[in-house]
């Protein structure tokens, strides 16, 4: 047993993860009334669970410029729904990125893993191709 119920320890996540952007500067400090109102408006749904909780960890991880861990978390769950961005130049074609390429420093220092590395991608060494884990 982990104590309590998914929609009270997923009440108590959001909670604290509000608390916590007073830790990054005082401004960003919100209110306990205000957090309470928002956390009863927005209980866990039983129809859509998963999506609200890497929603949230989503918004987390953002706010506070966990960017690469929101991007990781996102390849992982799926969530939030995003929309690519098309814009002239777009070496992705407004594909979001599934991956980072591998650097110089790997081809040259390291070709035959490089080149066993990239076989194994579908794709190629692009920032579209899937990692092994999300296909």
């Amino acid at each position: 047993s982990v104590g309590s119920n998914a929609a009270t320890h997923y009440a108590n996540g959001v909670s604290g993860a509000m608390l916590s952007l007073s830790q990054i500067n005082s401004a960003a400090t919100i209110s306990q009334s205000t957090i309470s109102a928002y956390v009863l408006a927005n209980p866990l749904s039983t129809s859509a669970p998963l999506q609200q909780i890497n929603e949230q960890y989503w918004l987390e991880t953002c706010t506070t410029f966990d960017f690469i861990e929101g991007w990781n978390n996102w390849r992982r769950s799926g969530y939030p729904a995003l929309t690519p961005v098309v814009y002239p130049g777009n070496v992705t074609n407004g594909t979001i990125p599934r991956r980072l390429i591998y650097p110089a420093t790997e081809i040259s220092n390291n070709p035959a893993g490089y080149a066993a590395g990239v076989a194994d991608l579908n794709g190629g060494d692009l920032l579209t191709s899937r990692v092994w884990w999300d296909k």
